[in-house]
C-alpha cells in the first residue's frame, strides 16, 4: 500500500534525518505515485547524505530525465556505471537514459555483449528493460536471445502462479451468440488515461455494442486520475483502480468478475499487471496496442494482430493469432472526448516550398536510435543536397541532449550543420510536422502513434519492415494510408524510397493537401466497422476456445470478416 508506505517512510527519516536508505526508498515510493518532484528532493537528500550511493544514482537519473533534466540525468547515469560492482538490475535505469540521449559511446563496453549482460538481470527485472532491447535486435542470434529473455521473464511468473493457483479454472459459460449472452471483456492497462493507448482505447469504449458485450477497464495507474480516465469510466460497464492489489489479488478480482476475455496493454513498461494473468482468471487472455512482442507466458494465449503487421518470423512467439482482416488500431476522426489527435491543419505549402530544400524528420523517441540508423540517415542526407533533419523531442530543450546526439552523428558521418532541433511538449507536438516534409521511421523498432501522427498532418512517412511486430506496425499503418510503396525490406531500399520521395515534389505537395482524408475515409478511420470486426474477431475466439481453458486451439486467420 503505497500511501500507507509513504507515510511510515516519512515518519522514518522524520526520525532520523540521516537515514539515507530510507531516503532513497521514499523517493522510490513518490516515483510509483507519480510525484516525481517529491522523489527527486528525497533521492537528492539521500545522495547529500551518502554520496557513493550507486542504487540511489541509478533510481534518480530516470527521473530526472523524466523531468526534463536531461544534463542531471546523464551525469547521474554515468556516476552509477562507473562504479565496478554494480549488479545487472541496478544498471538498468543508467543504460536506458544513455540510450534515450543517443550516448553510444559510454555504452560501447555494454553494448559489445549486450545479451550477455541481459542474462544476467534477474527474470522479474527484465520488465523494464526489453523494451528497450527491442532496437537493439540485428541478427538472427540477437532475435534467438530476446525470445529467450522475454520467455524467461514469462516463466518466472508462470512458476509462481503454479505454485499457488487460483483453484478451479475459470468459468467457461455457453457460446456467446446473437441470441443474449453477453461478451464480458476486461481491459487490463495503466494507461486508460492521457496517454498514446487510450487514443485507440476510447473509440471501442464508446462505440462498443452494449447489447452483446461489457466492456471492464482495470486501471494499474497509480498517479491521480484525469479527464481521459473519468471518461473511460463513464463509457465502460466497470471501472477499477488496483493500486493496492497484488498480481495474485487482481487475478482474484478478474475472477470474482467473470471476464470471458481479457485485454493486456502494458506488456513489459511501467506499472503492468500482465504477471497477473499467468493465474489464468480468464478463459481467453489477450495481448495488445501496448507491447509490440511477444508476452512468453502461457497464460497469455492470443495477440491481437492485423494481416499486414501479423509476424512471419516462426517460432519467435508463444501466442496464437486473432488476425483482423485490416487494421489493428483505428481513430475516431469524431473524437467527441478530445483524446485523439487534435484538430492542427497541416499547412497548404510543404516545408520544401517554403524554404527550398528538403527537411526529413522524426519524433520517435530516441531510445530507438542506434548507430546504424543514424549511418543511414546519414546516407540519405548526402544523397538529397541542402536537406536537412529535424529531431523534435521534450528532450532537446537540454544542450546535453543535443550536443550528444551531434556527437553520435559526427560518428555516422553528419555535420551539425544539416541537423536541426526543436522542443516540443505534450499535446503540442503536432505542430512540429510542419516543419517536416518527409518522417524517417526508426528501425528495427519502428514507431506506431507517431506514424499515424504523422500521416495526420500530411507528413509521409517512410518505414522498414522486418519479421516481428516491434518491427511491421509501419507497414501497417502506410498500407491502411495508401501509402504501402513507402515500406522497404532492405536498408538500401529505405534510403532509396526516401531519396525518391524527397525527388518527387508534386507527389509531397499532394499528399500533404490528401492525407489527413486517405486516414479518416479508409480502414484506420472507419471506427464503426473497425469496432464491429474487433467484437467479433473476440467472441469468435471465445466460442473457439470453448472449454479448452487456455489451450491454442483456435487459428484465427482474418477472423472479422463477413461470412
Amino acid at each position: 500500500r503505497l500511501k500507507d508506505a509513504e507515510t511510515l517512510l516519512s515518519r522514518a527519516v522524520s526520525l532520523d534525518e540521516k537515514a539515507w536508505d530510507a531516503w532513497n526508498s521514499l523517493g522510490n515510493i513518490r516515483a510509483d505515485r507519480g510525484d516525481r518532484a517529491g522523489a527527486i528532493q528525497a533521492y537528492e537528500r539521500a545522495l547529500e547524505l551518502n554520496p557513493a550511493f550507486t542504487l540511489c544514482h541509478a533510481n534518480i537519473c530516470r527521473n530526472y530525465l523524466e523531468g526534463g533534466l536531461v544534463g542531471k540525468a546523464v551525469d547521474a547515469a554515468k556516476i552509477a556505471l562507473e562504479d565496478p560492482k554494480i549488479d545487472p538490475t541496478t544498471a538498468l535505469f543508467p543504460i536506458s537514459v544513455l540510450q534515450t540521449v543517443g550516448d553510444f559511446a559510454a555504452l560501447k563496453d555494454i553494448h559489445a555483449d549486450l545479451w550477455g549482460f541481459m542474462a544476467k538481470v534477474p527474470a522479474p527485472k527484465l520488465e523494464g528493460a526489453l523494451l528497450g532491447m527491442l532496437p537493439r535486435v540485428v541478427s538472427a542470434q540477437d532475435r534467438a536471445a530476446l525470445f529467450q529473455a522475454q520467455c524467461r521473464w514469462g516463466e518466472a511468473y508462470q512458476a509462481a502462479a503454479d505454485k499457488s493457483p487460483l483453484g478451479s479454472s475459470p468459468t467457461s459459460p455457453a457460446p456467446i451468440t446473437s441470441q443474449g449472452t453477453k461478451l464480458r471483456v476486461g481491459f487490463l492497462s495503466s494507461d486508460i488515461r492521457q496517454h498514446n493507448v487510450a487514443k485507440f482505447v476510447l473509440p471501442i469504449l464508446e462505440y462498443f455494442d452494449r447489447r452483446r458485450m461489457e466492456l471492464h477497464c482495470y486501471s494499474s495507474w497509480l498517479g491521480q486520475a484525469d479527464r481521459i480516465e473519468g471518461v473511460a469510466a463513464t463509457l465502460a460497464t466497470g471501472f477499477k483502480r488496483l493500486e493496492n492489489a497484488t498480481q495474485r489479488q487482481v487475478a482474484e478480482i478478474i475472477r470474482a468478475d467473470g471476464m470471458d476475455v481479457v485485454i493486456e496493454m502494458n506488456g513489459l513498461t511501467r506499472h503492468t499487471r500482465a504477471p497477473a494473468l499467468a493465474w489464468q482468471p480468464a478463459p481467453v487472455q489477450v495481448e495488445w496496442l501496448g507491447y509490440p512482442y511477444t508476452m512468453g507466458m502461457r497464460g497469455i494465449g492470443h495477440f491481437l494482430v492485423d494481416r499486414h503487421m501479423a509476424p512471419t518470423a516462426d517460432g519467435h512467439r508463444t501466442e496464437e493469432l486473432i488476425t483482423l482482416p485490416e487494421s489493428w488500431i483505428c481513430l475516431d476522426p469524431r473524437d467527441r472526448f478530445k483524446v485523439g489527435f487534435a484538430p492542427v491543419p497541416p499547412t497548404k505549402k510543404t516545408p520544401a516550398e517554403e524554404r527550398g530544400h528538403i527537411t526529413f524528420g522524426t519524433l520517435n523517441k530516441p531510445y530507438k536510435f542506434t548507430p546504424t540508423l543514424l549511418q543511414s540517415w546519414g546516407r540519405i542526407l548526402a544523397r538529397v543536397a541542402g536537406s536537412k533533419l529535424l529531431i523534435a523531442r521534450p528532450e532537446a530543450h537540454d544542450a546535453v541532449f543535443r550536443d550528444t546526439l551531434i556527437r553520435s552523428f559526427a560518428d555516422a558521418g553528419v555535420d551539425s550543420d544539416r541537423l536541426m532541433f526543436a522542443t516540443n511538449q505534450p499535446g503540442q507536438h503536432l505542430t512540429h510536422y510542419n516543419a517536416i516534409d518527409i518522417a524517417l521511421d526508426t528501425f528495427p523498432q519502428v514507431g506506431g502513434t507517431t506514424t499515424c501522427e504523422a500521416l495526420w498532418m500530411g507528413c509521409p512517412t517512410i518505414s522498414l519492415v522486418g519479421d516481428e511486430v516491434f518491427e511491421r506496425m509501419g507497414l501497417s499503418i502506410l498500407t491502411n494510408a495508401g501509402l504501402a510503396d513507402l515500406c522497404a525490406e532492405t536498408v538500401e531500399e529505405y534510403e532509396n524510397c526516401a531519396v525518391a520521395l524527397a525527388e518527387d515534389r508534386s507527389r509531397l505537395t499532394h499528399l500533404r493537401a490528401t492525407l489527413r482524408d486517405a486516414m479518416t475515409q479508409g480502414p484506420l478511420g472507419q471506427v464503426d466497422a473497425f469496432v464491429e470486426g474487433w467484437e467479433r474477431a473476440l467472441i469468435e475466439t471465445r466460442n473457439g476456445v470453448g472449454q479448452n481453458i487456455g489451450s491454442k486451439v483456435v487459428k484465427t486467420t482474418d477472423v472479422g470478416k463477413s461470412a
